[in-house]
């Protein structure tokens, strides 16, 4: 009996060993991660001692449906090598799975940098010979359930739409709502609104697959299954079937994951943002702002020549020379859909008159989309002299056109789609236009049959084969991106919602796109929030829609201005632009072109397609932004808003910009009253004097004349000098190169002014100067 047990055991101890010989790979060790490879060849990631996922491992359907799981492979190597790419120098580490007879090998991959906490990762089946073929790259699947952020509080999920069609929204799910599993595309966060802390993950390529992130919880805080895959499709992508295009070839692999864990959920997001960019760089824009008008708010299907230039003119004459246009004080004038009301003269008689006034025409068009009914097939495609019909460049699934909404799909990759676009572009360029709106572009990224460039097998390639084809024709354009994927980032602007109006309750809507898409100006030059519509709303509902152009960080107004024409506005519609979009402290916030961060992430501001924050700040070097919105038509809101909490500490100097009430703040809150259905707007400025008076205990500058210059000197090198008026207006501002404790600027024509230092170590002291020491002889 005992030598049965031993030989048991023997044999047990020998299968261990000889499965730990077989797996021939290491844990990984890095300054703040380490993934375990465990006895059954699933991962346990460990950030910074705290354990984030537990039993993962990698999963592919390859051919039709056949399911390949990394912890079935009998063998498992691991390899290393040296890489520096755009994230910088680091370590790529490759698990190899193997050792199944007539299966793919499967490679996991890590990638870790120096230069980033975060690490990235990527699956790719690989044939022992012929090729390969999969319709779903899975490099992280878990369902061991595990808990990591706090047991109290309120801890939230992040799901993000595919797009920003048919009014989809964005949500941060209570845990607790989450036990029957929810789906987001490309990027999620795992966050606790009262701590911040945050895991993130999501992809960081986008040409090839739609990343889906499917998330099952239970009670507070236990996440239960996680599946991080390229391959998502169905109705949320727009797509007639669920099923994805497939990648075949010897080598195939899923899009780069992204996964970090952060002490805020907001600077995880932008770090994702950030990571995204170094795959694909953000389109720069030369100008500072977007600030004018587009038809579809108002005028829609009615535009008229005469009408629309009759709004060239009220810009012009009223708002341009008002503050109201970017860093020039141009604004754009764009024709949306049904521009082509216009005859060919009126089109470019249009285009003249605004360029004229220092307004840049722009105009609208779907590349993708075919509006006509299936029994129009026969059409001839315009710009293809006569060589394709649409029904030769539409796509199919199942045999049958794709339609997405109202509109058939075209493939992007057919030269009847881009003989079309190129000759739409080159009427666009040859009548004076330089901005274009794009809609509907989510119509060439749905999964079909087939395209007309073989090698393309997916939504998203073909997507990017189409825009990268747009993008070459519109070299001097402004493209402003409408209905349309959130990635690739392709454009200058993408607008953050679908079509938004006057009511609170759209200002709401274009809020939630905000409060949880901030982060996408890290990818676009604009967030887009669609055009400002005030209608026959009261000031206050109009401050509230206007604000939030101003905060997203375009202002595209959308009434109907016009007096003249076929299809007139109302003079009620002038009077309200000019009391609300002309207000210059609003004006420069809008003109920043920036996107304001949400505070908390609750979305506890309820409406009828989900919820919005409603506190959202910007830091900029020169002051702090507080946007404080009232939704509530009934009640006045007074809110104490701790300074810490904000991220606005220094500031001392407080002014409502709608007002222009000032108060200077003298403890740790921030005092809020806005009134009923309205929203404040804060500067909390940085530069005032109030910030750099010196600082208790230390020895303040010197400051003596030498000529024409003051001689400054400081009890340490000096960073950066400002001198200000006596009212704390800015001056002008030096920064100074170098090591040196002392610093020579040229004396200002006024007698009495403010000298403030920046030194080295970031303490910041002043000193006030009067005219008989300094002044000029």
């Amino acid at each position: 009996m005992i030598y049965h047990t031993i030989q048991k055991i023997t044999l047990v101890l020998l299968g261990v060993l000889g499965s730990l010989a077989n797996m021939q790979a290491a844990d990984i060790h890095s300054a703040h991660w380490q993934i375990t490879l465990n006895s059954n060849r699933s991962f346990t990631f460990t950030f910074d001692g705290k354990t984030l996922l537990k039993n993962a491992y990698a999963r592919a359907i390859s051919g039709e449906n056949d399911e390949l799981l990394s912890i079935d492979y009998p063998t498992v190597t691991q390899r290393e090598e040296a890489v520096n790419d755009a994230f910088g120098t680091g370590t790529k580490y490759v698990y190899t799975f193997s050792g199944r007879p007539g299966k793919p090998d499967m490679e996991q991959t890590f990638y870790l940098y120096t230069a980033h906490n975060y690490l990235l990762t990527e699956l790719s089946l690989v044939a022992s010979t012929g090729i390969v073929r999969s319709h779903l790259l899975s490099p992280l699947t878990t369902t061991s359930p595990l808990a990591f952020l706090p047991t109290q509080g309120d801890n939230r999920v992040l799901t993000v739409p595919f797009d920003n069609d048919k009014f989809r929204t964005y949500n941060a799910m209570k845990w607790s709502l989450l036990s029957i599993g929810a789906t987001a595309s490309e990027v999620t966060a795992f966050y606790n609104i009262a701590t911040r802390e945050a895991f993130c993950l999501g992809s960081i390529e986008h040409d090839t697959w739609k990343t889906g992130i499917e998330i099952r919880t239970s009670g507070v805080n236990t996440l239960r299954r996680l599946t991080l895959y390229g391959g998502y499709a169905g109705p949320a992508t727009n797509d007639v079937s669920t099923r994805h295009g497939s990648l075949s070839g010897s080598r195939i692999k899923s899009p780069k994951m992204f996964i970090g864990y952060f002490k805020d959920w907001r600077i995880a997001l932008e770090t994702f943002a950030d990571a995204n960019a170094l795959v694909r760089p953000k389109k720069e824009a030369a100008n500072k702002g977007v600030f004018g008008w587009q038809s579809w708010g108002g005028m829609e299907k009615n535009v008229n020549y005469e009408g629309v230039a009759d709004v060239s003119d009220f810009f012009a004459q009223n708002l341009q020379n008002q503050h109201f246009g970017d860093d020039t004080q141009r604004t754009y004038m764009v024709l949306d859909s049904f521009w082509d009301n216009l005859n060919e003269t009126q089109l470019r008689s249009f285009a003249s008159l605004c360029t004229a006034k220092g307004q840049i025409p722009g105009i609208y068009f779907t590349p993708f989309s075919f509006w006509g009914k299936e029994t129009d097939l026969d059409w001839t495609v315009p710009g293809t002299n006569g060589q394709y019909r649409f029904r030769d460049i539409i796509l199919r699934a199942n045999g049958n056109p794709i339609k997405v909404g109202d509109a058939l799909s075209l493939d992007p990759t057919h030269p009847g789609t881009k003989q079309m676009i190129e000759h739409r572009f080159a009427l666009f360029k040859a009548w004076g236009y330089r901005f274009v709106k794009l809609d509907f572009l989510n119509s060439g990224s749905v999964e079909a049959d087939s395209y007309y460039n073989t090698v393309v097998t997916t939504g998203m390639q073909a997507y990017t084969e189409g825009m990268l084809h747009v993008e070459s024709q519109l070299s001097d354009f402004f493209i402003d991106l409408s209905i349309a994927p959130l990635f690739p980032n392709f454009g200058h602007a993408r607008r953050i919602s679908c079509d938004a109006w006057g009511k609170i309750s759209d200002s709401q809507y274009v809020l939630n796109s905000l409060s949880m898409g901030w982060w996408l100006d890290r990818l676009y030059a604009f967030n887009d929030p669609d055009h400002i519509v005030f209608a026959k709303s009261n000031d206050g509902a109009n401050r509230i829609r206007y604000t939030t152009g101003v905060i997203t960080g375009m202002v595209l107004l959308g009434d109907n201005f016009s007096l003249k024409g076929t299809y007139t506005g109302i003079e009620t519609y002038r009077e309200q632009a000019l009391r609300t979009a002309t207000k210059e402290a609003v004006n420069a916030v809008a003109r920043l072109g920036r996107s304001f961060r949400p505070v908390e992430g609750a979305l506890s501001s309820v409406f009828s397609r989900g919820g919005t924050d409603n506190i959202f700040c910007l830091d900029t070097p020169e002051a702090f932004y507080v946007a404080v919105f009232n939704f509530n038509t009934t009640q006045d809101l007074s809110l104490s808003l701790d300074r810490k909490r904000l991220g606005a500490n220094n500031a001392t100097n407080v002014t409502e910009l709608w007002t222009g009430e000032q108060t200077r703040l003298g403890g740790e809150t921030l005092p809020v009253f806005v009134p009923k259905g309205d929203v404040r707007l804060y500067k909390l400025d940085k530069t005032s004097t109030a910030i750099y008076t010196p600082e208790s205990g230390t020895s303040g500058i010197e400051v003596s004349r030498l000529g024409h210059l003051l001689h400054i000197t400081a009890p340490e090198c000096i960073r950066r000098v400002e001198l200000f008026d006596l009212s704390g207006s800015l001056i002008v501002r030096h920064n100074i190169d170098g090591e040196s404790v002392h610093a020579n600027i040229p004396i200002p024509d006024i007698q009495t002014f403010i000298i403030k230092t920046l030194l080295c170590s970031g303490r910041k002291i002043g000193k006030s100067v009067s005219c008989p020491s300094v002044n000029k002889s």
